[in-house]
């Protein structure tokens, strides 16, 4: 596709402000240099947007993948193992006075993600970070958090999404 100077730098303009970074001094003043009139960037926004969209998308999916890999997140039974073991660590009496049967903890884990229930995890885990009692636990909470909103968006969207279970590319 053949892009004018001017898309090209508004998108990597919107697509940098997405990411926080702030471009806007060198980015206005280049777009001004080669855009003709408001008519031309009018006609041309469709594009803009269409095409920093999709590469946010794609920039978003790359990182989430990223997450789950240096995690080690590849299926929902890893998902689950990661929380279990957390919570086992975190609080170990309330873990084994919750604890009916052996797994049952984690079969419960698994089922709120098979059900696609992560915010109930989240819940949890937020109540954690928000007592901070001890910042070991509460980096754990907020790393768990993370992998939760990568999964649910590599893993968990897609599914729903196609009604099936397809390759996500982790491998």
């Amino acid at each position: 596709m053949l892009m004018f100077p001017f898309e090209a730098e508004s998108i990597a303009y919107m697509v940098s402000k997405h990411f926080g970074l702030d471009t806007s001094d060198y980015s206005f003043g280049y777009v001004g240099t080669w855009l003709k009139d408001n008519k031309q960037l009018m006609d041309n926004l469709d594009v803009i947007k269409t095409t920093s969209t999709q590469m946010i998308n794609d920039i978003e999916l790359s990182l989430n993948k990223r997450i789950l890999f240096e995690n080690k997140i590849e299926t929902k039974e890893d998902m689950a193992s990661k929380i279990d073991g957390f919570m086992k660590t975190f609080d170990p009496f309330n873990y084994a006075d919750n604890e009916q049967f052996i797994g049952f903890n984690h079969d419960s884990i698994l089922r709120d993600i098979n059900n696609n229930d992560i915010d109930s995890i989240k819940d949890i885990l937020n109540q954690i970070i928000d007592e901070d009692m001890e910042s070991e636990m509460t980096k754990e909470a907020q790393k768990l958090i993370q992998c939760l909103e990568a999964f649910s968006e590599v893993i968990l969207k897609p599914e729903l999404q196609d009604g099936i279970k397809i390759n996500h590319g982790m491998h």
